[in-house]
């Protein structure tokens, strides 16, 4: 019984997880309200472009920064 339950959602996991993430977006709209959970979507997109970009290119968080920030904000 298990065993097929696991199997549906490891065959529909793209599902579950867009499930998953609706689930806690509206729980967090319910508890936040829509201002801030959109804050808190913004910055968590941000920290995964950063880290992607520190994993991808192997570069260190001061270069990926250099590059992003206009010159003299560092």
């Amino acid at each position: 019984m298990l065993d097929s339950i696991w199997d549906g959602i490891l065959r529909n996991r793209r599902k579950v997880v867009g499930a998953a993430a609706g689930l806690v977006i509206s729980v967090m709209i319910m508890d936040f309200g829509v201002f801030w959970t959109a804050f808190i979507l913004l910055c968590t997109y941000g920290g995964y472009r950063v880290g992607k970009v520190i994993d991808d290119h192997k570069e260190n968080i001061v270069e990926v920064l250099d590059r992003w920030l206009p010159p003299g904000i560092r």
